[in-house]
């Protein structure tokens, strides 16, 4: 009985210094101990943790890894994350994933038509085309697009002599050789 007075007498202090509960104190002081004629706190009904008994074959390091997990899951961020989700929000996102639009959605996405697009976009003719879209060639194209030259010509096409000249073009039927 000595040992439990101490172990009263260190979860009490354990309390005051990290400002726990008796309880989780005087369970915490338990599991680190070795002594096996102590009878453990039960834990309260409704929660999965492990009792001090169940904690004393396992090494220290792993049972303050067990109660830091338990900690974490009786957060007030962990019984908000439970909490949003059984939120009339989350039922109506469920509600929706399983909702007739959805399931089509899938079945498309499962369809052949999706499936021969897919392999259409992992064909060696697509991975060609890719590969000629980053080419040097390409990239000198698309460079010379944004050149003063090509800026220049862009402006004479939009000028009033250019406009002129397809009018000239249309009255003469075109360009055949006959201007």
């Amino acid at each position: 009985m000595k040992g439990n007075k101490k172990q009263k007498k260190a979860a009490r202090a354990r309390s005051v210094r990290n400002g726990e509960s008796y309880r989780d104190a005087l369970m915490h002081v338990r599991a680190k101990s070795t002594r096996c004629e102590e009878t453990p706190v039960s834990p309260p009904p409704g929660t999965n943790q492990l009792r001090p008994k169940e904690l004393r074959h396992l090494s220290p390091s792993l049972s303050e890894a067990i109660e830091s997990m338990t900690a974490v899951f009786e957060s007030p961020a962990m019984k908000l994350a439970n909490r949003l989700d059984e939120s009339p929000a989350m039922k109506l996102v469920n509600q929706l994933a399983e909702s007739p639009a959805m399931k089509l959605a899938n079945q498309l996405a499962e369809s052949p038509a999706m499936k021969l697009a897919n392999q259409l976009a992992e064909s060696p003719a697509m991975k060609l085309a890719n590969q000629l879209a980053e080419s040097p060639a390409m990239k000198l194209v698309n460079r010379l697009e944004d050149s003063p030259i090509m800026r220049l010509m862009n402006r004479l096409e939009d000028s009033p002599i250019m406009r002129l000249m397809n009018r000239m073009e249309k009255l003469a039927g075109g360009r055949n050789g006959r201007w």
